[in-house]
Formats: C-alpha cells, sequence, structure tokens
C-alpha cells in the first residue's frame, strides 16, 4: 500500500518538507498500534506521547538538532516507508471535522505533488485519511489538529481544490 501511495517523485526535490516541522507542519498523528509497528520494525524509541482530556496520541519526535522527522534520511526518503503512518501515507489530504461536526476532505495546496494526484491517488488517500481520523476520538484528533498539524486549519476543501485546478485545464 505505501509504494502505490508514494509522491516520492515530488517529494525528493522539495527536500520533504512535509516531513519536517515548522509554523503548520508537525508530526503525524499515531496510535499505539502504529507505534508498536514502528518500533518492532526500528528498534527506536522516537515516540512522544500526547495526553489529552479526552485520549491519548504519539507524535514521532525529530532528529536531534533539527526539525527532520527521525526516519527521514539524507536523501529525504522515509526510512519506514513500508511501515509508514497511516497520516503520512494520504498526504497532502487529510480528513477534518468540518464546523458542524461532520467529516470533510481538505489539501495541503503547499504541497509540491498536489497539482498532480491521480484520481487513484484521490480515492485511496481519501480512505486511509478518513481510517486515520477514526481510529481517534473527535477531542483527541481535533487536539492534535489544534495544537500540531495548523495547515489544516486554513486548508482548502479537497472538492473545492480539485474544481479549481480541473476548471484551469
Amino acid at each position: 500500500m505505501a509504494e502505490e501511495l508514494s509522491l516520492r517523485e515530488y517529494c525528493i526535490p522539495c527536500k520533504s518538507k512535509c516531513c519536517q516541522t515548522g509554523d503548520s507542519i508537525a508530526s503525524p498523528i499515531l496510535d499505539h498500534e502504529e507505534v508498536r509497528a514502528i518500533y518492532d520494525k526500528t528498534q527506536q524509541d522516537v515516540f512522544r506521547e500526547v495526553t489529552t482530556p479526552s485520549g491519548v496520541y504519539y507524535l514521532i519526535r525529530e532528529q536531534e538538532g533539527t526539525n527532520r522527522c527521525a526516519f527521514l534520511t539524507p536523501e529525504n526518503k522515509c526510512r519506514i516507508q513500508d511501515t509508514k503512518p497511516l497520516d503520512c501515507l494520504c498526504y497532502p489530504i487529510k480528513a477534518a471535522y468540518d464546523y458542524y461536526g461532520g467529516i470533510c476532505f481538505v489539501i495541503d495546496e503547499d504541497c509540491s505533488a498536489a497539482k498532480h494526484l491521480t484520481s487513484e491517488f484521490i480515492k485511496k488517500a481519501k480512505e486511509i485519511a478518513l481510517k486515520s481520523l477514526l481510529r481517534f476520538n473527535k477531542g483527541v484528533y481535533q487536539h492534535w489538529i489544534d495544537n500540531q498539524e495548523l495547515w489544516v486549519k486554513g486548508a482548502a476543501r479537497l472538492d473545492d481544490f480539485l474544481d479549481r485546478l480541473h476548471s484551469k485545464e
């Protein structure tokens, strides 16, 4: 599955900016099962537990002294491609709660791959993004959005983005 959703041809030239924390990008949200699978593969304990009033989630720490994901190589490749977190697999698409409590899909328009996504990628990414969101209760997921993944708050709705993109063709 991870290889099917790989956007590497766009990631490497952009230096995998989404794998580096900054003003709006942070660690993917992980559940206990993902942490266990990644740890079992790498034997690296590079996870930070975040406890909220609604529950727990995990983050991946950065490489020491940098803002780079602990699993990002110097060549900007993912060392855990075959156990990549769900949240990374679906990027630049995320599922999020809208203002009415429903679920919508958003896209990070700053991702260099955003304008090149195939309909097959979009379909699979939406399925994975929804699965990622539904693993957590609403309070836990919203805590992550509010405190970690700030780009989602101002993101374009996926349907609106695709409409604009196709109207330019």
